[in-house]
């Protein structure tokens, strides 16, 4: 039996790809979710509400792991400005001193694109670019990396500090973009767009995934950024799945409002990333997107075939 890892947020959008290439890679692993689990014969799954100090602090105990994925935080509709991103900040920190109290070796910490100052000019660069976060769920993830920092230099514990840029994928939450965009042109339905000029850094869940359990058996430690390492205009991405879909019709670009600080571009430097690891993405746009309208006509298709009422 391979090393064990504890993931957190074991069932969300990032998690559900991370399981599958840690247990590939030889992991052990033990995912946890406070409500939902998935049925796999590579996971051991435990229910933890990890809110609860105490409840947490007895999970290490019980699992006792050896290296630690933490990507659960508080993901709903408009989360960026929420308070609740607050809510898991002492939590997380808790989380993080139990598993190295206990021994743990490696952590890795889901951090975010959005702790950088997004009005510096891109690409971003993980130690040159100004750590100054526009939003609630930015300034949340800054507060934690700082606090993980100072446990790992003053433990035997190591701990890389993963920021993702933009992802889409199967398994999306339906009111991000692409997710949206996908279910709105399968309906038949007009998919409501910004003008589409911002320049996004975009990378399939998947591509993400294998990035983080590469940085976990890395020797890599602090900040390292997970994207393309190449942004492109909204409307790209927006295009080409309506060209999959056959509904550039649909497409109706400027009927969403684009805020006036919205930044202009928000690219990864990836460099870090690729020398520690030897990481390429699988994905590319095209069969990225593929990949990501399939999955969400079969949920769709499933959906429909739900009979009302249960019966």
């Amino acid at each position: 039996m391979g090393r064990r890892v504890l993931v957190t947020g074991g069932s969300g959008f990032l998690g559900r790809a991370v399981i599958p290439n840690l247990a590939s890679a030889g992991y052990e692993v033990h995912a946890v979710s406070h409500t939902t689990t998935i049925d796999a014969s590579n996971t051991v799954w435990h229910n933890a509400d990890l809110l609860n100090n105490a409840t947490a602090k007895d999970l290490i105990k019980t699992v006792k792991p050896e290296a630690l994925v933490a990507l659960a935080w508080y993901m709903a509709p408009g989360n960026a400005n929420a308070a609740e991103n607050f809510d898991w900040v002492e939590p997380s920190i808790e989380l993080i001193k139990a598993f190295s109290e206990a021994g743990g070796r490696r952590a890795l910490i889901c951090g975010s694109c959005a702790e950088y100052d997004w009005t510096e000019q891109a690409p971003f660069l993980e130690y040159a670019t100004p750590l100054n976060p526009a939003s609630a769920y930015g300034s949340a993830k800054l507060t934690l990396f700082k606090e993980f920092t100072a446990v790992c230099d003053n433990s035997e514990m190591s701990g890389v500090w993963a920021r993702p840029f933009f992802m889409y994928g199967p398994g999306e939450a339906r009111h991000r973009l692409a997710a949206d965009v996908i279910i709105s042109l399968l309906q038949g339905r007009p998919a409501l767009c910004t003008s589409g000029v911002q320049l996004r850094d975009y990378l399939h869940v998947s591509d993400v995934a294998s990035a983080i359990s590469m940085l976990l058996d890395s020797d890599e430690n602090g900040p390292v950024n997970i994207g393309s390492g190449k942004a492109i205009a909204i409307k790209e991405l927006v295009l080409e799945i309506a060209s999959q879909i056959d509904a550039t019709n649909l497409v109706k670009f400027g009927e969403r409002e684009t805020h006036e600080n919205d930044p202009k571009t928000i690219e990864a430097d990836i460099h870090r990333l690729q020398v520690s690891t030897g990481w390429k993405p699988h994905f590319d746009l095209k069969h990225g997107i593929t990949d990501t309208i399939e999955w969400w006509r079969n949920e769709l298709d499933n959906n429909r075939k739900v009979p009302a009422n249960g019966g």
